[in-house]
């Protein structure tokens, strides 16, 4: 995706760097905790495997909250959609209709990342103390 592109959380996502630069009130982590629940699952990646930067202790923790939050939702609509493979189909993370097969995987990759999360790189950048102002 070029800088010009308006973003989307349903790109096609190529393994590599992500970077999510807007304003506040963009819905930056609401798109940041999808991309990494599509990183788990799409990508086979675990939790320890993603690196999330932000530039605030608040950001940090709210970041932390709403990732782990969104992998147990997606654990848990992963498990519906065994059982009802279209059920909810407004939400499509992962996409109504997916493979029951794909549906096991991705259950084992989020459970694991969810087991693991608390290891997981979701940090703040330090700035260095040359007078940059900014809450921390």
């Amino acid at each position: 995706m070029s800088a010009t592109e308006t973003f989307s959380l349903h790109h096609t996502m190529q393994p590599g760097t992500v970077l999510v630069e807007a304003s506040a009130g963009t819905g930056k982590t609401y798109s940041i905790a999808g991309l990494y629940v599509r990183m788990i699952y799409e990508q086979g990646l675990s939790a320890e495997s993603i690196l999330v930067v932000t530039f605030t202790n608040a950001a940090t923790a709210e970041l932390k909250s709403r990732i782990r939050r969104r992998i147990q939702d997606a654990i848990d609509l992963t498990r519906l959609r065994l059982t009802d493979p279209n059920a909810h189909p407004e939400i499509d993370i992962p996409a109504p209709g997916r493979d029951p097969h794909l549906l096991r995987r991705d259950l084992q990759r989020l459970r694991r990342s969810l087991e693991s999360f608390d290891r997981a790189a979701i940090q703040v950048v330090v700035r260095p103390r040359i007078g940059i102002p900014g809450p921390f």
